[in-house]
């Protein structure tokens, strides 16, 4: 694909610019919908701060977990340029599914240390992380990482040096994850403006991304991830979080439901 472009002379990631946009573009949603509700949308920014974080470290650490088996070379290393080269390729990806659990956490705790209307920043955050990761499956699909099977319709990502996956042509399931992202963001944004399941829109945001993420995972290609008893990682991670929140939601509704007859 395009990987790197250059810009007043500088290279610049193609991937890095689409993450940029996404963060500005769901940022601004979500800050928008906290100020809307009639809270501090400043604490919505230091918020997205905290989860950002949290993002971070938990999809290097999932990656690095899905890596295990080259550990052994940071005992192989010889200097520091070794060093690093060395972990880039063990920690130096990144898992979505692990920086969901990252944010999920950092965001948690903050909302509870800063008393925040929870079910009111769950929601926000049911359009936040789709619109965001519609926009960095953007960046993947240019960057040549994530990519699909092979596939008589798609892309060849041509002379690119960060997957190595050659001539080959493609299926382009990140640009497909793309328009799936971008659709339950605009129906979590229709939900919110019509005021209907609220305090759900997390839960259910989950679950339809769990799902859909199983079906999309028959469509990768890039075995990096670990596969058992012919499942991915992610597919793994798709069941139990399916599992999880569908019990956590009957449950809130059942809580519900008693607090009402109350």
């Amino acid at each position: 694909m395009l990987p790197i472009i250059e810009f007043l002379g500088r290279e610049i990631s193609m991937y890095a610019v689409f993450a940029t946009v996404g963060i500005l573009v769901s940022g601004f949603a979500f800050c928008r919908y906290v100020d809307k509700k009639g809270y501090d949308d400043n604490d919505a920014i230091v918020f997205m701060l905290i989860v950002a974080v949290g993002v971070l470290l938990g999809g290097h650490i999932l990656y690095t977990l899905t890596n295990l088996d080259k550990l052994y070379m940071l005992t192989e290393i010889k200097s520091f340029k070794e060093f690093l080269t060395t972990l880039s390729l063990v920690s130096g990806g990144s898992v979505f599914y692990g920086g969901l659990m990252g944010g999920i956490l950092a965001g948690g705790v903050f909302i509870k240390l800063k008393r925040l209307p929870r079910d009111i920043y769950l929601d926000g955050c049911a359009l936040l992380a789709p619109l965001f990761h519609g926009f960095a499956r953007i960046g993947c699909f240019f960057a040549g990482c994530c990519y699909g099977i092979e596939s008589e319709f798609g892309f060849v990502a041509q002379n690119n040096e960060l997957t190595g996956i050659g001539s080959v042509r493609r299926f382009p399931v990140q640009l497909l994850e793309s328009i799936e992202n971008f659709t339950v963001a605009l129906v979590m944004l229709i939900l919110i403006k019509k005021k209907k399941l609220g305090s759900y829109l997390f839960y259910i945001y989950l679950i339809i991304y769990s799902i859909l993420r199983f079906i999309n995972e028959f469509l990768r290609g890039d075995e990096i991830r670990g596969f058992v008893l012919g499942l991915s990682t992610s597919q793994f991670i798709s069941i139990i979080i399916f599992a999880v929140v569908g019990t956590a939601l009957i449950i809130k509704k059942i809580k519900q439901k008693k607090e009402k007859v109350k």
